[in-house]
């Protein structure tokens, strides 16, 4: 992207690089000292000694086979072993075992490293005796193994592991109380097992956050993609491959990302061991060892150390806009139509002739125009298959729209205010191409002006070698379809003149390209060098007609514009097979795709029309460069911003999408989640107040965990005892009941309705509005709906008096 060159781009995308950490040499090895054999699990690096540079801990075997916890010393740079009598780690071993797996962290939150361990225990039976045990670091620095009731994992059972088959262990804080939380893998029962670190210092299993599936080794749970939200990293036993699992706001980890762009940034890892290393890697872990903020994953297979540091590369993430399905598989084409900073989204290529404008609706994605806001609502192009383009052609400062028919004709219409009219003069009259006409306005030559691309698709005949074939025809039963379906013609702008002239040569360079997509070309400053690029789509090919849709892959090709020898007009095709963009592509695409910076971060996102079947089409969109959310917001949102903020989509909220809005609820806990409205048209009928998932996360009376997990139910709380009634789905919705006699349903200012008492004079009837009593009568209090005649000797002379006044003296009631 353009802001790359100022050095403020990020990218939402990623690489992993091989780092070596000043302390460690390329090998592996660390400097001027050895690790010796590492065991099974990750070493700890951690300033143990708090003099400000890192050390290492480790679990490694010794001769006679005794599993024994290491302590290397960082002396400048030099990791001296630390001697026995000096090693606050000497009580820590288990005897004819290497499977002890050992984590540091501050579990007691007083300042300083604790340690806990998982592995063997005192008993002969290792099969049955595998436990968790804390060391606590006091304030002389010795570790003072904690028992009996101050163990806060007495109640953790690990009988049904069995011998070496703990995979890992990690200590972090899940559920964001301040506390540390545990995490223990398991091979035999393919878990990796949470525990809730509760108030009364204990851990309690939550099954709701346990994954299940994979042997699990090593689990990393970090923050690895700089998000603020703890991500998944692991090595898998069952087919020898990394995983990621991008966290989320609403705390469960995304295990759909299968085709992140982390975990194929982590596939790098994969190859590198499978060439260099030993596999299965014996641990696996990430620390931030540079002190840049963002964590470095390092593994070992027993003898090496590599360390991998994340950097972030642009790509594009794909994001499918699921409410508009464009119809014939038309182009899709965004701008800035109203003016207001967000750009519209017009579909064109409908057989009738009309155009779909879809506008942005914060917190609802986009939305068809109804016909008042429509622009376009009284549009109809002879021919069909309006075809649109938008520039300011005529110079007075607004948008005006060209667009191309069915019949090969392209019609000018001008802004007249928020709408527009067909001009009286066309600039476009003498163009007519075969087919269906697709312009584009665009300066291409550079010359300051504004040049027209008028693309086409011929839907007649044409001839090959052997007969004359239906250019359709060719199209859906191979795919197969020769460059005279498809013309790119090319008129220029004439500087003096304002006229357009033709440029034979420029069409021939840049339309003439045999399998080019001629239907429709863009033109957009993807490297911002200021000069403009030509965008066209190679048709897919089919190996046979039996092949699939989801077999047709199609890239772009890109032309720039030249002045050749003799003063012709030449477009010289550009090769950019290294670009991010380039490596976009998709299935069955039907046009060249819109490139334009959708989210004003001052890169290029695309959009494509994409074939699902031969009857149904649909957007895809790629958002590029800046955003700083590689998970394309939950999908469930856009990111609109250079700081790659999130916009969300669908009733969806959080910085990240994945929770749900206030007056909606989910079912499951998965990414993306589902929300769901609540009942009575998600408003509980403006009678009440709906236990979302917000409600019930507020509740004080859950656990940390349990309020990061807490899911509503959609149905209402009701305002008044009168209201009531049950949806289809069993939810309380308020939707039936009135207010009682006497009273009447009054909106209050939050837009909630409740029973309110009539005031005095006036009366109402079960369900109805308060009504003035009328003359000789009042209510005089909250006796119900009925109003009372006054008594002798006093009397009401106006309706709604509120109470009864004595007759004037020496008169009487009539």
């Amino acid at each position: 992207c353009r802001a790359r060159r100022k050095g403020d781009c990020h990218g939402n995308g990623y690489t992993l690089q091989q780092f070596t950490p000043p302390f460690a040499h390329a090998d592996g090895s660390l400097a001027r000292g050895h690790l010796g054999n590492l065991g099974q699990g990750p070493p700890a690096f951690v300033d143990w000694d708090r003099d400000g540079d890192i050390d290492v801990i480790v679990c490694a075997t010794d001769e006679s086979g005794v599993s024994r916890v290491r302590y290397y010393l960082n002396d400048n740079g030099t990791f001296n072993a630390v001697a026995e009598k000096h090693n606050p780690f000497v009580d820590i071993s288990v005897a004819n075992v290497s499977s002890l797996f050992l984590v540091v962290a501050d579990w007691d939150q007083d300042g300083d490293y604790d340690v806990v361990t998982v592995g063997p225990g005192p008993q002969a039976d290792w099969a049955d005796s595998w436990t968790l045990r804390l060391f606590e670091q006091d304030s002389a620095g010795r570790l003072a193994h904690v028992t009996g009731s101050e163990d806060p994992f007495i109640n953790v059972w690990l009988y049904d592991i069995g011998w070496s088959t703990v995979l890992g262990i990690q200590l972090v804080d899940y559920d964001g109380d301040g506390d540390l939380d545990l995490f223990v893998s398991h091979l035999r029962s393919q878990e990796l097992k949470y525990y809730e670190h509760t108030s009364d210092g204990r851990v309690l299993m939550r099954t709701d956050v346990s994954i299940s599936g994979w042997g699990m080794l090593s689990p990393v749970v970090m923050d690895l993609d700089g998000d603020h939200d703890l991500d998944l990293l692991f090595w898998d036993e069952a087919d020898a491959s990394l995983r990621f699992f991008q966290g989320t706001q609403s705390g469960m980890w995304d295990i759909v990302m299968t085709s992140s762009a982390l975990e194929t940034a982590f596939s790098k890892i994969v190859d590198d061991w499978s060439t260099t290393m030993v596999l299965p890697p014996q641990g696996l872990g990430a620390v931030d060892v540079d002190q840049d903020g963002t964590p470095e994953v390092f593994v070992h297979d027993g003898s090496h150390l590599v360390f991998y540091s994340m950097v972030r590369i642009v790509s594009y993430e794909e994001i499918a806009f699921t409410d508009i399905e464009p119809k014939n598989g038309g182009a899709v084409v965004v701008v800035d139509w109203d003016g207001d900073g967000t750009k519209e989204i017009i579909l064109g290529g409908d057989m009738s002739g009309t155009l779909g404008y879809y506008s942005w609706l914060d917190g609802a994605g986009y939305n068809l125009a109804v016909s008042a806001q429509d622009p376009f609502t009284n549009l109809q192009v002879e021919g069909g298959y309006a075809m649109p383009s938008f520039a300011d052609w005529d110079g007075d400062n607004d948008l005006d729209l060209i667009v191309g028919s069915g019949l090969g004709k392209v019609y000018f219409f001008q802004r007249v205010g928020t709408t527009i009219a067909q001009a009286l003069t066309n600039p476009f009259e003498s163009i007519q191409v075969d087919g269906h006409a697709s312009p584009t306005a665009a300066d291409v030559d550079g010359d300051g002006d504004l040049d027209l691309l008028v693309g086409s698709f011929k839907s007649g005949l044409y001839k090959d070698s052997f007969s004359a074939t239906n250019c359709y025809q060719a199209y859906y039963r191979s795919r197969n379809v020769p460059s005279e379906c498809y013309r790119t013609k090319v008129y220029l702008r004439h500087d003096t003149t304002g006229l357009l002239v033709y440029s034979e040569s420029a069409t021939l360079s840049l339309g003439g390209l045999s399998g080019t997509s001629g239907k429709r070309v863009t033109v957009a400053d993807v490297d911002g060098n200021g000069l403009a690029e030509v965008y066209a789509t190679g048709m897919p090919s089919r190996v046979s007609s039996s092949s699939t849709y989801e077999s047709e892959r199609v890239r772009m090709q890109r032309w720039v514009y030249r002045r050749g020898s003799q003063g012709l007009d030449l477009f010289d095709l550009i090769d950019y097979s290294d670009e991010a963009l380039y490596a976009l592509q998709y299935s069955a695409m039907q046009q060249t795709p819109e490139i334009v910076d959708w989210d004003n971060d001052a890169d290029m996102d695309v959009f494509w029309v994409a074939e699902v079947s031969r009857t149904r089409w649909k957007i895809v969109f790629w958002q590029g460069g800046h955003c700083s959310k590689p998970s394309g917001c939950g999908e469930k949102g856009v990111c609109e911003s250079p700081g790659g903020t999130c916009k969300c989509l669908n009733s969806h909220a959080g910085v990240d999408c994945t929770l749900c809005a206030i007056g909606h609820y989910s079912r499951l806990r998965n990414v993306p989640r589902a929300c769901l409205q609540c009942a009575g048209d998600g408003q509980c009928s403006s009678r009440g107040t709906c236990w979302d998932d917000n409600a019930a996360s507020a509740d004080s009376s859950l656990t940390a965990t349990q309020r990061l997990l807490a899911m509503g139910s959609g149905s209402c709380t009701c305002t008044e005892e009168a209201f009531g009634g049950v949806d289809d789905l069993g939810r309380t919705s308020c939707a039936t009941g009135s207010c009682p006699a006497g009273t009447a349903e009054v909106t209050g200012s939050t837009g909630i309705s409740r029973c309110q008492q009539c005031p005095r004079g006036r009366f109402s009837l079960a369900g109805q509005e308060c009504e003035e009593c009328p003359v000789g009568t009042t209510l005089r209090q909250a006796t119900g709906g009925q109003c009372l005649e006054c008594k002798p000797g006093y009397v009401v002379t106006e309706k709604g008096q509120a109470a009864c006044q004595p007759c004037p003296v020496g008169k009487v009631p009539n």
